[in-house]
């Protein structure tokens, strides 16, 4: 920087920092102006600071181009500015422009620091309003903080001996609004010429007839007090803008003035036209929503009338106390929900009769109107079916009118389904009634755990059964405790009593006895296929049964034992028989081990020599006894003697025919003797027939099969001279083939009896 430079800079602050000592010497006057557009709300506000001349000119002779670029350097951008200079004052001028209310509150925001300001202009010029109202919170020297604050940090001790409202001196306000001006002292506007309603109150009262149609009346009241033109004024409205078809009257009563307006609309479409025209109003809207329904009320269809209202041609933007009633001739109104500057909420309406009324102060606002249908539910089944040890289902049936709407069932199986609760089966039937059954199939703790998440109740909630169990007893007594909560079933379908049962599948009930709210009752039952059945008054209760059953494991049991106990003995019957040779099995039950295949024979195979099974020597036969030698028979007297000569006999052979040779009787077969450890099934081969074949035939050739094992020869053993047959019977039973035996030699005594022997005389003589 050059030398000339510096010495600019610092002539300049010099100057400013001697014009701040001369303003610090006296006081600067603000002057304020505004011009509005009334109905956009956007023009300007002008604050005018201005100072003595002479002092100025005496203390700072270059003040003129060094005080307006500091000015510029220091303001916010949200101001524009300027100054003047006349003959007795220099004048700096801050312009703020807008172009609406919000832009106009945005900039003041900005120059109060962050403070939202608070900004309220109403006009009435309608037939039932009148004046102007126009209010700000802050001032003009509030927004010029920003220069206050720079003067505190160059100059803390000279402004030390100022505050806010000495150092600014505010000389008032003027508005002007659509060329009306209005001022305002001090730095502050505040502008109230009437603006208020002259509506005392407004009821809207809406009918819905079965017809279809909607019939409305509307009333309003407003002081008998007014002067004629404002009467005037208010009887043309009405004439002017109600309803094609509709009526409008005006009756004086206690010191009010009624306006009566009614007519009848077809359609929703229809009331929505009428009361735009009636209101004078754009924002006027009217839907009507039907058959929409509410996942917390289940049971019931909704309509619902939605309708926004401005009644600012009432009271501008001032509110009016409105009533809002709603009939209807097919739904009865449930509720009304209101939607107004304060958001959406309940209206606190009165239901008189079938009409639900509310009220309130309102400018504008939506009223949602409810209407309710719900359907109804004839009766409410509880029933506990145990089908064995620790099985049971829970059944709850609800029962609804023969007209209920399909829809209506399908919300309440929507409802239940979307809890989730484990172990739980939902149906809808139709036939013979409407009905939404409810299963929770389970153990104890699973129908507990299913009923908690679909009726909750947790802490009322237990079910327990304890019975004498007995293998062999026919009817062991039982004990149910069942404790539940179902008032959150019972409210939600609106019924007061249900009906509880219990039965028990599969069993017989002899004796029951009920305790409920503490009162014992017992019950005969005559049918002892019928279930326990009764109405208990308070959806929470603690029911026990106590009774006997029919225990048809025991007797399953005891016809099974008693028939295995029946088996064993005839088994051991059977084998006793058997072990001891009484009876045999038959043949076709014994198992036979299948005979190998017969190897392919070849050709030129040389016969096999017989194998016979060597036959024991017969033991010698003992040496006959010398026979004594016979005594002399007497002699025959016919024989001849000795000494006479023979003669020839007659033979008369001839004369008997020769016998017939007798057939030879078959070989008796001898007993051979066991030896000590027998044989069963002795081996006898017979020699295999022999194929002859062609000399000169081709023969394929076949390898010659193995030779066959000799067959091991039998091991025979000496029997003891001293071995009897005791001995053999005692070492047969030790090696369990006492009963074989008796059976092979039954059968072999058998046919040796069924031979018949035969012995010639002559041959017995011989």
């Amino acid at each position: 920087m050059s030398k000339i430079n510096t010495y600019k800079v610092r002539l300049a602050a010099l100057f400013f920092g001697l014009f701040m000592m001369m303003l610090l010497t006296g006081c600067a006057n603000v002057d304020t102006s505004i011009e509005l557009n009334g109905d956009k709300f956007s023009g300007s506000r002008v604050m005018t600071v201005s100072f003595d001349r002479d002092e100025l000119a005496v203390r700072m002779p270059d003040w003129e181009e060094e005080l307006d670029e500091q000015i510029k350097a220091e303001k916010p951008p949200q101001l524009d500015s300027g100054y003047d200079v006349t003959d007795d004052e220099v004048v700096y001028e801050f312009t703020l422009t807008f172009d609406s209310m919000e832009d106009y509150i945005g900039k003041v925001k900005n120059l109060l620091g962050g403070r939202v300001p608070k900004v309220t202009f109403k006009r009435s010029t309608g037939a039932f309003t009148n004046g102007l109202t126009y209010t700000e919170d802050f001032e003009s020297r509030d927004l010029l903080s920003w220069l206050e604050r720079y003067l505190n940090e160059k100059f803390p001790r000279e402004m030390a001996a100022y505050s806010s409202e000495s150092f600014w001196k505010q000389t008032g306000v003027k508005v002007k609004i659509d060329g009306e001006e209005y001022n305002c002292e001090g730095g502050q506007v505040d502008i109230a010429k009437g603006g208020t309603s002259v509506v005392t109150s407004v009821a809207i009262e809406t009918q819905f007839k079965a017809s279809g149609d909607i019939y409305r009346v509307m009333r309003v009241t407003v002081p008998s007090t007014l002067d004629k033109k404002q009467i005037s004024a208010i009887d043309g409205y009405f004439n002017d803008y109600r309803p094609d078809g509709g009526n409008a009257e005006r009756r004086t009563r206690s010191g009010s003035i009624l306006y009566t307006v009614d007519f009848t609309a077809g359609s929703v479409a229809r009331l929505q036209t009428d009361m735009a025209k009636l209101l004078q109003s754009e924002d006027v809207s009217v839907a009507y929503a039907e058959h929409e329904t509410d996942e917390k009320q289940p049971l019931a269809q909704f309509d619902k009338l939605i309708e926004s209202l401005d009644f600012s041609c009432f009271g501008g933007e001032d509110t009016v106390n409105v009533s809002y009633a709603v009939s209807s001739e097919l739904m009865p109104p449930y509720q009304i929900i209101l939607n107004d500057d304060e958001g959406e909420r309940n209206a606190d309406a009165v239901n008189d009769g079938s009409q639900l009324v509310c009220s309130g102060n309102y400018s504008s606002v939506m009223f949602e109107t409810v209407f309710r249908k719900m359907a109804k539910a004839e009766e409410v089944d509880y029933n506990l079916i145990q089908t064995g040890d620790n099985k049971f289902i829970r059944e709850t049936v609800i029962t609804f009118a023969a007209d209920t709407d399909p829809a209506v069932l399908q919300n309440v199986y929507n409802h239940y389904n979307g809890l989730n609760a484990p172990y739980t089966q939902i149906k809808v039937e139709t036939d013979p009634a409407p009905a939404v059954k409810i299963y929770v199939t389970g153990s104890r703790k699973k129908i507990v755990q299913g009923e908690a998440k679909l009726f909750g109740g947790v802490d009322a909630r237990a079910l327990g059964y304890d019975r004498d169990w007995g293998l062999f007893t026919y009817h062991p007594r039982t004990s149910l405790r069942d404790s539940y909560d179902i008032s959150s079933l019972l409210d939600l379908v609106g019924v007061s009593r249900y009906i509880y049962t219990y039965s028990y599948e599969g069993n017989t009930i002899t004796t029951v006895t009920c305790t409920v709210e503490g009162e014992l009752i017992s019950r005969d039952i005559k049918n002892e296929e019928e279930a326990i059945g009764f109405s208990p008054a308070s959806p929470i209760q603690t029911i026990t049964i106590q009774g006997y059953y029919f225990n048809g494991w025991a007797v399953f049991f005891t016809v099974v034992f008693a028939l295995l106990g029946l088996a064993l003995i005839v088994l051991a019957v059977l084998v006793y028989l058997y072990k001891t040779g009484r009876i045999d099995i038959p043949d076709r039950f014994k198992r036979h081990q299948p005979e190998p295949e017969p190897e392919p024979v070849p050709y030129y195979q040389p016969i096999p020599q017989p194998y016979y099974e060597p036959m024991p020597e017969p033991e010698p036969e003992p040496l006959p006894l010398p026979m004594p030698e016979p005594e002399p028979e007497p002699r025959d007297l016919m024989e001849p003697f000795a000494d006479e000569p023979e003669e020839e006999p007659v033979d008369f052979d001839f004369m008997i025919p020769e016998p017939e040779p007798e057939p030879e009787p078959e070989p008796i077969p001898m007993p051979v003797p066991m030896p000590a450890e027998p044989d069963m099934n002795p081996v006898i081969s017979y020699p295999e027939r022999y194929i002859p074949t062609e000399e000169f035939a081709y023969v394929p050739y076949v390898p010659p099969a193995p030779e066959p094992a000799p067959a091991p020869e039998p091991v025979v053993r000496e029997t003891p001279d001293d071995y009897t047959d005791q001995d053999m019977i005692d070492d047969l039973d030790a090696l369990g083939l006492l009963g074989e035996y008796t059976r092979r030699v039954h059968k072999v005594k058998v046919k040796v009896r069924r031979v018949r022997v035969e012995i010639d005389d002559d041959e017995d003589e011989e």
